[in-house]
């Protein structure tokens, strides 16, 4: 399985036919996302980076390198030799997570999952007419999606061709909050509940932990996201 998912890397990485030829260009917040997922999906795990698709990484003659930071793939350490330089980005993957021996297991056979009925490219918008049900093939990974409510209305994160099962990355992340939205900020405060006003400083999905500013004391928080723009604050104001 492993295998598989090393010869399906070159295929996230590679160069679009209309665009970089390189990464020497910089490398933007959704294309670091794929890379980033990729890497997790090998070591047995499934997250969604914390990463804002107006973010811009700075240019690499390679491929960066992504590794867990530390031993956890809590954070993602990403590192580029030529030129020189390192990024750390969340995954959503909890400290303790460690990666299967191996990598990721094989999906069980005939567990419906979807598939493409056409190819489509970045960006493309999900209908029903564009995917379908049908019976898990062996080596399909775990993190196949296999709702059609999960599927329908989501963007493309890259590429996908006919008869591929969609995988998780292959979609944008679902944001519940986006960066520079306004959000709800509530605070519990000795079984008192106070709602403040605020702008996210990062996206975020459900029960994810970003960062937030409070516009009546511009100060910037951190909580985690509990519903479409509300914040619950569970850490203290810096």
């Amino acid at each position: 399985m492993r295998a598989a998912l090393i010869a399906v890397l070159p295929l996230i990485v590679a160069p679009p036919a209309h665009g970089e030829a390189t990464f020497r260009n910089g490398i933007d917040g959704k294309r670091m996302q794929s890379l980033i997922a990729a890497e997790l999906e090998l070591a047995g795990l499934a997250g969604i980076p914390q990463i804002a698709a107006s973010r811009r990484y700075p240019g690499c003659d390679h491929v960066p390198r992504i590794a867990p930071r530390d031993g956890s793939w809590a954070t993602a350490e990403i590192r580029c030799s030529a030129p020189q330089w390192t990024r750390a980005v969340r995954t959503g993957i909890p400290p303790g997570a460690q990666p299967r021996e191996g990598g990721a297991p094989d999906a069980p056979a005939g567990g419906p999952v979807i598939v493409m009925r056409k190819s489509l490219g970045r960006g493309s918008v999900l209908t029903a007419e564009d995917i379908a049900l049908a019976p898990a093939p062996a080596a399909t990974p775990p993190t196949a999606i296999g709702s059609l409510e999960n599927a329908i209305g989501r963007r493309l994160s890259q590429a996908v061709g006919i008869g591929q099962p969609l995988l998780a990355r292959h979609l944008d992340p679902d944001w519940l909050v986006v960066e520079g939205a306004p959000v709800v900020i509530a605070l519990e405060l000795d079984g008192i509940s106070v709602a403040m006003s605020g702008t996210a400083l990062e996206p975020g999905q459900r029960h994810q932990l970003i960062k937030v500013r409070n516009l009546s004391s511009g100060r910037t928080v951190r909580g985690h996201v509990t519903d479409r723009n509300k914040i619950s604050v569970t850490a203290k104001i810096r």
